[in-house]
């Protein structure tokens, strides 16, 4: 039996989608909207496909890494993907984003590559926080193996107090435990399918955790982020 030292916080001032695809980014953003809460700005996540098995590689990589242009290839769906995690990257190289071709793949490759990095960085340091309670937010039923994983990871920096949110319409949620609220979404979106999800009941789950705006904090990211850099 696993027993958990991290207590759901009251309150969370900062969240971040884990994917597995666009539509936690999108939702989040559109409740946080329609509460007028700050949000957090892009995320590593929010715009690539990540395959939850993916995810978790990225922590066990501490984020470094992961880009590099000799493992990207062209998917069958027209849009950048990484050779042995099965990311995609529609969002990365230009428009059109899923008609990319191997020359602009390369000539792009710099910029992406950069911002991957920037924002790979930037999740680090997050992670890191022990002044912002975040609420991580996953389009997936993680299985219970997995779900252990992700509690280590985001549990192996001492003080960062976080909470995970798991939405899907389909899957079996993971056993219950503190650090881990699973939510089974209705699939029948009005109007069928949408890749933005079903607002009414991404709403109906994000209203019951409370979000606020997050407050300044005297040693809040950037320092994080220049420690992180050696400077």
């Amino acid at each position: 039996m696993f027993f958990s030292r991290y207590a759901k916080p009251a309150h969370f001032e900062r969240v971040i989608s884990l994917g597995h695809f666009c539509v936690t980014r999108h939702q989040i953003s559109r409740h946080l909207k329609a509460e007028k809460i700050t949000t957090p700005g892009t995320q590593l996540f929010d715009w690539q496909t990540t395959p939850p098995a993916a995810m978790l590689e990225y922590f066990a990589r501490d984020f470094q890494g992961l880009f590099h242009f000799e493992d990207l290839e062209i998917a069958p769906e027209g849009c950048a993907r990484h050779r042995e995690l099965l990311t995609l990257h529609p969002h990365e190289f230009g428009e059109p984003i899923y008609e990319l071709t191997p020359e602009r793949l390369a000539a792009v490759y710099p910029e992406a590559r950069q911002r991957h990095d920037y924002l790979a960085e930037k999740f680090r340091a997050q992670i890191r926080s022990r002044n912002t309670p975040t609420l991580y937010v996953i389009a997936h039923f993680l299985d219970e193996e997995q779900s252990e994983q992700l509690v280590a990871a985001l549990g192996r920096h001492r003080g960062h107090r976080f909470h995970i949110a798991m939405i899907a319409s389909d899957g079996i949620p993971p056993p219950p435990r503190s650090e881990i609220s699973a939510f089974s979404i209705d699939p029948n979106m009005p109007g069928g399918w949408r890749w933005e999800g079903h607002d009414d009941e991404w709403t109906r789950v994000l209203s019951q955790f409370q979000i606020i705006s997050p407050r300044p904090h005297r040693h809040g990211l950037a320092g994080i982020l220049k420690r992180l850099r050696g400077k």
